[in-house]
């Protein structure tokens, strides 16, 4: 028999040859599987992220809104800044599912008692602080 004729007649390298493309097929499968895990993980982390800086930047709009709302309602009065009727309504005239907490009047002298707001947007908390006819923005809980 030829040399031509032995190859083709002999189908053991054929088989070894497919074993071979499927096993580096499966190994590639299995590597391919494993980074497909570890960039869910990552493109999560990320989304998850940019949601949280988001929450965020609307958590501190909404902050710097009220701030504005009370310097504009408060014409210079450090009495009305603190005002419950007038923070009240401006927490009320806030957009969205915005909460304010921390309007308390426990004297009862019509006024908040300790001048420290926390705006609520999702899971983003910022802190409106007012000290006379000072008010201040900052990220997180008062």
């Amino acid at each position: 028999m030829s040399e031509r004729a032995n190859d083709l007649t002999d189908t053991r390298r054929p088989v070894r040859a497919r074993r071979a493309l499927l096993g580096g097929a499966m190994a590639m499968t299995l590597l391919f599987a494993a980074c497909g895990d570890d960039a869910n993980d990552t493109a999560n982390d990320i989304k998850d992220s940019v949601g949280s800086a988001a929450n965020t930047a609307l958590a501190r709009t909404q902050a710097e809104t009220l701030r504005a709302t009370i310097k504009a309602k408060g014409d210079s009065n450090a009495d009305k800044y603190l005002s419950i009727s007038m923070l009240t309504e401006a927490a009320k005239g806030l957009p969205g599912d915005t909460t304010v907490n921390g309007i308390t009047d426990a004297n009862g002298d019509g006024k908040d008692d300790d001048g420290k707001l926390e705006v609520v947007v999702n899971d983003a908390t910022v802190c409106v602080s007012i000290t006379g006819t000072n008010t201040e923005v900052d990220d997180g809980t008062c």
